[in-house]
């Protein structure tokens, strides 16, 4: 509960944006020896599970697990850089508007927000969602 409220806490300051926690915990030794599977590939694996919803290719996977291993990059700078992909931003606005609207994107507004969040983080882009007449009728039915 201590580490929950801390976080939060960080996140409602502004001490990190949700792209930094995120990048923090994906690199962390505990999910990287956990759910990440312990070696840079298998780590790298669950980057392309989690992070893009698809399977690694070949070239993507081996040189993502050469700079996760690399001191000057490492894994921090991996999980930045797959968490802020414009792949990953796509993957995250399109997970929100069929978690709150029951749709999928249209295709005018799904690289707007995908652009957008980078600047407003995935939590205001729900709020914005969430506040919609959309979401308003789609509750109401």
């Amino acid at each position: 509960a201590a580490g929950l409220a801390t976080w939060v806490g960080w996140l409602q300051t502004g001490r990190f944006n949700v792209a930094q926690v995120a990048a923090l915990f994906y690199s962390s030794d505990e999910f990287y020896l956990g759910l990440g599977g312990g070696t840079a590939q298998s780590w790298v694996t669950t980057l392309y599970h989690d992070l893009l919803g698809r399977e690694p290719d070949a070239a993507g996977l081996a040189q993502w697990a050469i700079w996760a291993d690399d001191p000057s990059r490492g894994r921090a700078w991996v999980a930045t850089q797959f968490y802020g992909s414009l792949e990953s931003r796509l993957v995250r606005v399109r997970d929100l508007y069929q978690a709150l609207l029951g749709r999928d994107p249209d295709p005018t507004g799904w690289p707007f927000w995908a652009d957008a969040i980078q600047r407003i983080d995935d939590v205001e882009l729900a709020v914005v969602l969430a506040s919609s007449d959309e979401y308003y009728l789609r509750a109401q039915g």
